[in-house]
C-alpha cells in the first residue's frame, strides 16, 4: 500500500476496499475507513503520513 500511495496510484483505494472486506477487526476497519475518506479527495500525502504513523 505504501508504494501505491507514494506513486499516487488510485489502486490504493481498491486495495483498501479489499482489505475492509477481509477484516472484521473494528480498529482495523476504522483505520481503513479513515484512509479511504482521505483518498476520496486525492490527499495521497496525508494518507501516506497517516499510514506511517500507524506503522511506527
Amino acid at each position: 500500500m505504501k508504494l501505491l500511495l507514494e506513486n499516487y496510484d488510485l489502486q490504493s483505494v481498491e486495495l483498501i476496499q479489499a482489505l475492509k472486506r477481509e477484516t472484521d477487526t473494528p480498529e482495523v476497519l476504522a483505520r481503513l475507513s479513515q484512509l479511504e475518506d482521505i483518498l476520496a479527495s486525492y490527499q495521497f500525502e496525508q494518507a501516506l503520513s497517516l499510514l506511517r504513523e500507524w506503522t511506527e
